[in-house]
């Protein structure tokens, strides 16, 4: 219990040591201001430079760090244990699931933040999209950055899914939005 103790003050040391130093702490999302930052086994790792041997990633929303798990089981453990959080109901109820691979697999990022655009190499998944399921919210998917460019033209819609992407757009998209 102690050894717990000592290593969450040791964490979130840590954690303040990197807002402040690397301006953090400031106004403005979390988005923004810690782009790509994610917490993976008590460490904190860029997934804009890579995801090292994370498999399952969430983003739950501004206020947020995202979060990162060794396997995807943990990761939807997670956020059923943060389903009841009031900041994330004020996202969307459930997430967009992405996947890197077709049928569901590879590695997950999952995106609760409603009504901004996430560039997906924010979060090191930029042309890495090959599946995806559309939780509560629509969703829309974009070929470049900030929503630019065209916009895929399959079903996400709230509740949609696709084990693969229509002819053309695998690996094509850039940037996501939660409506």
């Amino acid at each position: 219990m102690h050894r717990r103790r000592l290593t969450a003050i040791a964490l979130a040391t840590a954690l303040m040591v990197v807002a402040t130093s690397s301006g953090l702490a400031g106004s403005g999302s979390a988005t923004e201001s810690r782009p790509g930052l994610a917490l993976f086994e008590g460490k904190l790792i860029d997934l804009s430079r890579g995801w090292g041997e994370a498999r399952g990633c969430v983003v739950f929303d501004s206020g947020r760090l995202a979060e990162c798990f060794r396997n995807v089981a943990t990761l939807h453990a997670r956020e059923t244990e943060l389903a009841s959080d009031v900041s994330i109901l004020a996202s969307c109820s459930t997430p967009l699931r992405l996947f890197a691979n077709t049928g569901y697999g590879g590695q997950e990022l999952d995106i609760y933040t409603r009504g901004v655009w996430q560039n997906l190499s924010t979060w090191g998944f930029d042309n890495r999209l090959s599946s995806y399921k559309v939780g509560a919210c629509g969703s829309h998917l974009a070929e470049n950055a900030n929503g630019g460019g065209s916009w895929y033209p399959g079903n996400t819609g709230a509740g949609a899914q696709s084990s693969s992407m229509l002819s053309g757009w695998d690996n094509r998209v850039s940037s996501v939005y939660l409506q």
